[in-house]
């Protein structure tokens, strides 16, 4: 891969910058003669770039194959400061929701999560690379509005669902409801109905992380 890789970025120009990090990666597993002022110089190389990827591939070679800590923490910073609303800043946020233990902090997290990184202008890569899910968010506000009895959230957020959050919904909101008796049937028909529509809908939108899956082994898959 090595080999490849550096005949590639050495003779090819126009791949040196869309191949760097792999190249650093490559580089750093056999570790030839010299390899970390190689590897200096594909950071020196992905930052003259100015992209928000290519910083955050030179930070983590910074801290993951140079030990260079305090270099890739400022470059952390800088990455957050030029792109505010750009993939690290969401990640950032998207973490610091997932271990707030206060509701209303929690709550008022997912409102400001989803009015400065809406899902129709996500990196959904990024997102699946980096365990983002806004299937988590959506599913977080309609949980925390049931449990005061208020059911706007789940008609908000329930319309951009996928198939399997939409099922948890109905596991954790009607299922566990009627086994518990907590709730009379009666009252959680309308939730229900509503669930159940909107899975039925989204059936045939195949998730991301099934790309693998051909539309019948998905529909089968969904229908068991």
């Amino acid at each position: 891969t090595y080999f490849w890789l550096n005949q590639e970025v050495t003779f090819n120009p126009s791949s040196a910058l869309p191949l760097a990090y792999s190249f650093a990666c490559a580089l750093d597993k056999i570790k030839t003669p010299g390899y970390e002022v190689r590897l200096n110089r594909v950071v020196d190389f992905l930052c003259k770039s100015g992209s928000e990827q290519n910083l955050i591939d030179a930070s983590s070679i910074l801290q993951n194959m140079l030990s260079r800590k305090s270099a890739a923490d400022s470059l952390t910073q800088v990455v957050l400061s030029k792109f505010p609303k750009g993939n690290l800043a969401r990640l950032k946020a998207y973490r610091t929701i997932t271990i707030e233990r206060d509701a209303a902090k929690r709550q008022q997290a997912c409102v400001q999560f989803l009015a400065d990184f809406p899902q129709s202008t996500t990196d959904a890569q990024y997102d699946e690379t980096n365990w983002i899910s806004y299937d988590n968010i959506y599913q977080m506000m309609i949980l925390m509005g049931a449990a005061k009895k208020d059911y706007a959230p789940l008609k908000q957020y329930l319309p951009a669902l996928s198939f399997g959050g939409g099922l948890n919904m109905y596991y954790k909101l009607i299922d566990i409801a009627h086994k518990r008796k907590d709730i009379p049937d009666a009252d959680l028909l309308e939730n229900a109905q509503l669930i159940v529509k909107h899975v039925e809908k989204v059936m045939d939108v195949k998730p991301l992380n099934e790309y693998f899956l051909s539309p019948k082994e998905w529909h089968a898959m969904a229908l068991s």
